[in-house]
């Protein structure tokens, strides 16, 4: 470990007369340089550079006895910390790479209504709209064979997304670099599959679940691209139209209670728009929230995934009431005798009495 970098400003000789001034000077010259800047380093040698030490060896703490021993006792962790056996070599991943979302390929946080439901703003009338907040999304990159899952975080505040003139839907997607989100559209709807070959068609989005990948075809190559779709609007005559659809936060959606009385109604459908955005590997679950005791049931009790029924008089037929429409939106449709649910002391099946129940129905995606 080398010494200081500074010089000092004065070597007396033998004989010398020791001054006040002399000395001032020389203190004054630790003082204004003993910084950081002004002490050497612990790496004159590539040896010396590579020295780590463990400060918790048999899991006790080893107390260092020096600024030399402190520092390698740091470099050991950051060895440790990515993955190298050199502090100073080039980590794997960076730190924010690393960090694993809750859940992949989706917009994980942006402004919400007193729903739970997301409330980016926007205005229609243009071919231009400009959300209000800021914007967190995450792209899933496949895997890595020592840090598991790769993904990319990145945010934004204000995005505008422009260009919005051609008639028909159009999508609002971002692509995700050096943690910043850059806009982008196109209209095609994005694919989500299971695997398989990437479109290379123009501007078609692509994502493959199993490898955790998407792609952006242009025209020739589907290349791997970090992106996330955020939304959707109409265009008429060059501009947006209607209002906008603004993706669900995380793939989850909860709807809000729905009221026997309007549910429950014989061979009826209820439509919940969710806006997952996607249909492909997308889980609905119906749930009955009990208002007044029934069947061994009590208020506030929830009845999972009831079934719709059909009685001939002599057979009952049943079938799940839950059905994926779009990309968008759920349904779920009574049978032709209405909804059943099980006695939870008897376990018997009988058709539910409207006023007693509410509906309320999540979906997510399975990936």
């Amino acid at each position: 470990m080398s010494g200081a970098t500074f010089t000092t400003t004065k070597r007396w000789i033998v004989g010398e007369t020791l001054k006040a001034a002399d000395l001032d000077a020389v203190i004054d010259n630790i003082l204004t340089n003993g910084d950081a800047a002004g002490w050497g380093g612990a790496s004159d040698t590539i040896a010396e550079m590579r020295a780590s030490e463990n400060p918790y060896p048999s899991n006790a703490p080893a107390q260092a006895t020096s600024i030399e021993e402190e520092l390698q006792q740091l470099r050991y962790q950051l060895n440790m910390l990515i993955g190298k056996t050199y502090w100073y070599e080039v980590p794997e991943a960076s730190i924010r790479e690393l960090l694993q979302p809750p859940v992949r390929q989706t917009v994980l946080s942006g402004p919400l209504d007193s729903s739970g439901n997301p409330d980016f703003g926007g205005t229609t009338g243009s071919a231009t709209v400009t959300m209000t907040g800021t914007l967190v999304a995450t792209a899933a990159n496949g895997f890595d064979s020592v840090y598991g899952q790769k993904d990319v975080i990145g945010s934004g505040t204000d995005l505008s997304w422009t260009g919005l003139s051609t008639t028909g839907t159009m999508y609002l997607c971002v692509t995700i670099l050096g943690g910043v989100l850059t806009t982008a559209t196109t209209t095609l709807p994005p694919v989500y599959q299971w695997g398989g070959t990437p479109s290379v068609t123009l501007d078609q989005l692509t994502f493959n679940v199993q490898e955790m990948k998407g792609y952006l075809g242009d025209g020739t190559t589907a290349n791997e691209t970090n992106w996330v779709a955020v939304g959707e609007v109409n265009v008429t005559a060059g501009a947006v139209t209607d209002s906008i659809t603004w993706y669900a936060l995380m793939g989850r959606y909860t709807s809000a209670d729905i009221a026997g009385t309007t549910f429950d109604v014989v061979a009826t459908k209820t439509t919940f728009t969710h806006n997952l955005g996607v249909q492909f590997g997308v889980e609905l679950r119906a749930m009955l929230v009990c208002q007044s005791a029934e069947y061994g049931w009590v208020q506030g009790e929830i009845a999972i995934d009831p079934m719709a029924y059909y009685s001939s008089g002599v057979y009952v037929t049943t079938q799940s009431p839950l059905g994926i429409d779009t990309r968008n939106v759920a349904t779920f449709t009574t049978g032709a005798g209405g909804i059943l649910i099980n006695d939870k002391t008897t376990g018997i099946s009988s058709g539910i009495t409207a006023a007693n129940w509410n509906l309320r129905l999540t979906a997510r995606r399975t990936w």
